[in-house]
């Protein structure tokens, strides 16, 4: 059996971006990790989403697909290897909305009220069947998160275990 870099050096092959500089971005509390691909004057976003760390791309592609069934943005997927766990998708950049309105407080309501309209356009229309009810289990697993991977990003430090319980 190949091993995970094997695997994703043969997506980046077949998807002819093999020669790519990859540089790891940021990760999230999940198990889906991210490197921004450069190649001559080109960039992507290469996702990498094992099943074996509980991640499926499947449900990002049915994101996408809802956003797109709306007339909404949603990234460009160049390629996709859905039995590995691959997406090289646009690269959107690096813009945050508290960093544009940072450099421009006059657009803080403007681009705050856009996307609480964008938010509720969305919430008015039927959620992919894919995606997850959220109960109060879901909602107390999720809001774990603070604590476990948020707080000791925060501080730079783990948190002692009396704190998180």
């Amino acid at each position: 059996m190949k091993n995970r870099e094997e695997l994703l050096q043969g997506f980046l092959t077949k998807s002819n971006w093999e020669n790519a500089n990859r540089h790891p971005l940021a990760s999230d509390a999940s198990g889906r990790t991210y490197e921004r691909l450069y190649l001559n004057s080109k960039n992507a976003i290469l996702m990498n989403a094992p099943y074996s760390a509980g991640e499926d791309v499947r449900l990002f592609l049915d994101v996408t697909n809802m956003l797109k069934e709306l007339n909404l943005s949603a990234p460009i997927i160049y390629n996709e290897d859905i039995k590995n766990g691959f997406l090289l998708i646009e690269d959107l950049g690096d813009d945050l909305f508290a960093l544009l309105c940072k450099k421009a407080p006059e657009i803080d309501h403007e681009i705050y009220g856009s996307a609480v309209d964008l938010l509720l356009h969305i919430h008015k229309n039927p959620a992919p069947k894919s995606l997850l009810k959220y109960d109060m289990n879901i909602y107390l697993k999720e809001s774990k998160l603070l604590t476990e991977w948020y707080l000791p990003a925060a501080v730079s430090a783990p948190l002692s275990k009396s704190l998180i319980d």
